[in-house]
């Protein structure tokens, strides 16, 4: 029998109504027409469609309702001129529930004047991967501007504008490589009077090089879905499915591509937590009874010997819980669904590795959603800043006097979250709305970072990303850039026609994204990311998901694929020939590098990964100072533990290039 980790259906009637469009926004067109657009609206279940609400005259209050819209705008015709019209929107799901009304947005009609005639000969021609330059031909009208339209995809039709110029030509850039795109153009003039359209001109982006997108490899057979995954001391890779008995779990070595069962035959270790203790050992907390019932056991896996040994429960059963290790080497165990949705263990509860003792923080109790996103923070606190089911309020935890305190009272939304330096943390796309599993809640390309080392912490947004993302996962690269990968454009958890392909990667120093190549299976639910020591991104994972919502039904993805970052295609490797194996805080220590290795620029800790749930809760990025004399760098490591909570890192070099070298791992304590 399947199992499954969403919610259940429900037989609640639904008397949600949806949320208010946010925002709402008119443009004439001509003397006999005026465009409405707005803000998508919320909803429990879905929105169905808009009502548009019209009234007449200047300061009018007497809306009539005029039309009704499935997407977010409306063309409002067979108006009059010199006349001023005000409109408002509100949105409808599909038991009838009607939300609030959007703000109210007005505009007039010019003159009946004659209008600009179109611009004529638009062409459209590719400059590189991720640009197309547009010509056309000026119109012989005096005109004010030149309105640019676009749509993605050959033969599409729902054209967006995306630019307003004065001149006769324009570089439309930041688009994805491979990609045909369809450009319009009118003219308007300084009454507002807009033309028709020029004709439609297409294009198609080259395709991108290595060296700018990177490369995916070919796709890999696994012997199980990788539903969890961490990086183990010895450079393999543990990782298990729906079920931990047979080939449910297995390691897989990098170096010669085999695998080896070790199942685990003590209980279902799927939806629990997992992460690296300092000594190696591979702790995993909770699992699956059922849905929303927590395993209260946990687990320990020895990557030398490969095997399994329990080590004491915990107090209360955790289905879907994050483990944190702390700057003392304990771990802290948050949330997880203990015996039914809705009813997740609030105390938070620690593990001591030296004595195996489980010990409950009783006085930190606190409501989190599942898989909450925690970090470590440079005093020692306990940041969390989100989870995988819907946005929180930020907080952090001072663990000995067992307090929280509220660091930024307004919520984003992130459904994976990084810290990308320490102190600063990176979180991108959405949650999944509660856990629902439905096609027709889109998720989010937004994207919030947050400074803990600035004297007052708040969120702040940054560029969104190219695409709309939920399940998706952020990894941490040895330059320092962050790589999202998986996801689609909605809340369905396997409805591959919303899977995004195409990675994207984020820049710490613009807070910029620039999309990177497409795989070629969809991960979206279930899937994982891990960074390998050669700087490669493993990507595995996605299904086990019987569908509750839309689509009824799901596939096991039974693979793997491995991103290549472009850094690997910008020249050859520093190469790390010697370095200490154990490092202690505060002191300086030695790295040997090949002759061939140029000047180096950066030097890193990456914490080994251990994911799950489109949350690594493992990795962390601890940049070095260093010198450098000939092929000898001195480097100074982390000054303390909650800069690098102790464990096993990856220790890259990246040189000026910005190649990064292939990572010993080291330990630090």
């Amino acid at each position: 029998m399947q199992l499954v980790a969403f919610r259940g259906a429900t037989t609640t009637p639904d008397t949600q109504p949806p949320t208010a469009p946010a925002s709402a926004t008119t443009t004439v067109i001509s003397s006999s027409r005026i465009d409405v657009a707005w803000t998508g609206a919320t909803d429990n279940v879905g929105v169905t469609s808009y009502r548009v609400e019209r009234c007449q005259g200047a300061s009018c209050a007497t809306f009539t309702e005029i039309g009704t819209a499935a997407t977010l705008s409306y063309s409002n015709t067979g108006l009059s001129p010199s006349t001023s019209y005000s409109y408002r929107v509100r949105a409808t799901d599909s038991a009838g529930n009607l939300g609030p009304y959007s703000p109210t947005a007005s505009a007039t009609t010019p003159s009946g004047t004659s209008v600009p005639s179109p611009p004529t000969n638009l062409s459209a021609a590719p400059f590189d991967d991720v640009r197309i330059d547009l010509s056309w031909t000026a119109s012989p009208s005096t005109i004010a501007a030149y309105l640019i339209e676009r749509c993605q995809g050959a033969g599409c039709s729902s054209f967006v504008q995306i630019a307003s110029v004065q001149s006769t030509t324009y570089s439309d850039s930041g688009l994805q490589p491979s990609t045909t795109y369809r450009y319009r153009v009118r003219a308007i003039d300084a009454a507002n009077n807009v033309s028709t359209y020029s004709g439609v001109a297409s294009a198609t982006t080259l395709v991108a090089s290595p060296a700018y997108a990177g490369q995916w490899s070919a796709v890999r057979t696994w012997p199980n879905v990788a539903i969890h995954a961490a990086l183990m001391p010895n450079g393999k890779v543990l990782s298990y499915d729906i079920e931990t008995t047979g080939q449910g779990v297995e390691v897989w070595d990098p170096a010669t591509n085999m695998f080896s069962a070790v199942p685990y035959p003590g209980g279902d270790l799927f939806c629990s937590g997992l992460v690296l203790l300092p000594d190696g050992r591979t702790l995993v907390v909770g699992g699956h009874i059922s849905n929303y019932v927590g395993l209260k056991g946990a687990t320990l896996f020895n990557s030398s010997s490969q095997t399994w040994s329990n080590t004491g429960s915990m107090t209360y059963g955790r289905w879907y819980p994050t483990a944190t290790v702390l700057p003392n080497g304990r771990v802290i165990v948050l949330s997880g669904a203990m015996n039914g949705q809705n009813n997740n263990a609030d105390i938070p509860e620690l593990f001591d590795p030296a004595t195996g003792i489980w010990t409950q923080l009783n006085n930190a109790a606190l409501s989190l959603p599942l898989y909450p996103h925690a970090f470590v923070l440079p005093n020692g606190n306990l940041l969390v800043t989100g989870s995988y089911e819907e946005k929180v309020v930020t907080r952090s935890l001072n663990v000995s006097s067992q307090t929280w305190t509220t660091i930024d009272p307004v919520a984003v939304d992130g459904g994976s979250a990084v810290m990308y330096l320490p102190g600063k943390v990176l979180t991108s796309g959405m949650g999944t709305a509660g856990g629902a599993d439905i096609t027709g809640i889109p998720s989010a390309s937004t994207s919030y970072v947050l400074d803990m080392t600035a004297p007052v912490p708040t969120w702040r947004q940054t560029p969104s990303m190219a695409f709309q993302r939920d399940y998706h996962t952020l990894t941490v690269l040895p330059d320092g850039s962050v790589l999202a990968t998986g996801g689609g454009t909605t809340t369905g958890a396997t409805d591959a026609s919303t899977a995004v392909l195409a990675a994207e990667l984020w820049s710490p120093l613009t807070e910029t994204w620039r999309t990177m190549a497409s795989m070629q299976t969809p991960r979206l639910y279930h899937s994982t990311a891990l960074l390998l020591p050669d700087a490669r991104v493993l990507v595995a994972g996605g299904g086990r998901n019987a569908g509750v919502g839309a689509p009824p039904q799901s596939v096991d993805r039974f693979s793997s694929e491995i991103y290549s970052p472009p850094y690997l295609f910008n020249g050859s490797r520093p190469v790390i020939t010697s370095a200490p194996t154990n490092l202690q805080y505060a002191t300086g220590f030695a790295v040997t590098l090949g002759s061939g290795s140029v000047g180096i620029g950066k030097v890193s800790l990456i914490r080994l990964g251990s994911v799950t749930h489109a949350i690594n809760m493992n990795q962390r990025f601890v940049p070095l100072t260093f010198t450098q004399a000939g092929n000898t760098l001195t480097v100074q490591a982390p000054a303390n533990a909650n800069i690098a909570p102790p464990g096993h890192y990856m220790l890259f070099v990246v040189d000026s290039n910005g190649v990064p070298s292939v990572a010993p791992i080291v330990k630090i304590q």
